[in-house]
This record gives C-alpha cells, structure tokens and sequence, in this order.
C-alpha cells in the first residue's frame, strides 16, 4: 500500500510509476527539498529521473537515502534550482 504522502506528491508532480516511486526514495526527504507547487519544467524534470539509484547495496534505508540524495541533486542540475 503506497503512503498517502507519496501518494499526494506523485500527483501534484504527475509521476505515473508511484510503487516505483516510493520504493526508491524517502519521501519526506523529498518533500525538504522539491517544490510543492511544481512548475511544468519541474514536474517534466522530476518525471525524466525516475528509476535513478546511487548506491545500490546496504541497508535498506541507507539505500534509499542515497537514492533520494542522486534524485534531487539531478533534479537540482536538470531544473538549475542550485
């Protein structure tokens, strides 16, 4: 069951792949760290770096965290939100 925190960000972004989403990345450390009214470039920009993983061994929390890190510092880079 995906978390409604998830679930809300993924709509305001249009992110189709929501499992994927929320299996890959710490939500409430992307919710530090993106916009919460994306503009369409934002959302397009977000919706290109799905699937991108940092480290992919380890604790399951670590790995995810890492996920999360490479996901917004791309996302910064792609946007030029620095």
């Amino acid at each position: 069951m995906v978390n409604e925190k998830t679930r809300e960000f993924c709509q305001r972004y249009d992110i189709k792949q929501v499992e994927l989403f929320e299996h890959l990345y710490e939500i409430d450390e992307i919710l530090l760290f993106l916009p919460s009214h994306p503009t369409e470039p934002e959302k397009e920009a977000l919706q290109s770096l799905i699937g991108i993983e940092g480290v992919t061994s380890g604790f399951i929390y670590y790995v995810k965290s890492n996920n999360t890190f490479e996901l917004i510092v791309q996302w910064k880079e792609k946007t030029g939100n620095l």
